[in-house]
């Protein structure tokens, strides 16, 4: 078992399983934690009982099942803000994927990023009428339409793939996204 604040990388979801997580270049995840132990701190190291006083003993055994299911699982918070839960006998490696400054590398010229398999992006309203839906017209422009994608798929938040009832139950916190930050206003400090 891997302690509470370490850094870890190739990350498996499952126990068995190969890693899956975190294994890009300077890449970790954080473990946080067992579920467990947060709640007991939540809720003060006390257990709770029902007011009616009626059926204590099966409210412990629940409670004791759960904390059993409980102490299968990891809290582990990834680079991008998430937390999730992750099978304690899943693997992992101790420490940070190296070669953390790889994104900021320079390619130098053309043929590089052709070598990596990156082919030339060419801009919409370049091409002609029958190749894109921004294409043709004289000059500059590609009239008062939709930035769209070459097959028309609308480009700029108009075209949505995912449902919101496709909840994963390992996600205990979802990543902050953008538009989180912006419904909800910054506070100012006064002096």
């Amino acid at each position: 078992m891997i302690p509470t604040g370490t850094l870890v990388f190739n990350v498996g979801l499952r126990k068995g399983g190969k890693a899956q997580l975190c294994r890009s270049a300077g890449t970790f995840a954080m473990v946080i934690g067992t579920p467990g132990e947060r709640e007991q701190s939540s809720s003060g190291g006390q257990n709770e009982l029902r007011a009616d006083g009626g059926g204590e003993g099966s409210a412990k055994e629940e409670a004791e099942g759960k904390r059993k299911k409980d102490d299968l699982f990891v809290e582990v918070r990834l680079k991008s803000g998430e937390v999730r839960r992750i099978h304690r006998d899943a693997c992992a490696t101790i420490g940070t994927a190296s070669n953390s400054n790889y994104n900021r590398r320079q390619l130098g010229k053309a043929g590089r990023s052709r070598w990596l398999g990156i082919r030339p992006t060419v801009r919409g309203v370049a091409m002609n009428a029958s190749d894109h839906p921004h294409g043709g017209g004289r000059g500059k422009s590609k009239g008062n339409v939709q930035p769209v994608s070459i097959w028309g798929v609308l480009a700029k938040g108009g075209f949505k793939t995912r449902k919101r009832r496709n909840v994963n139950r390992f996600v205990v916190q979802a990543r902050p996204r953008s538009q989180d930050n912006k419904s909800k206003p910054k506070k100012k400090e006064s002096k």
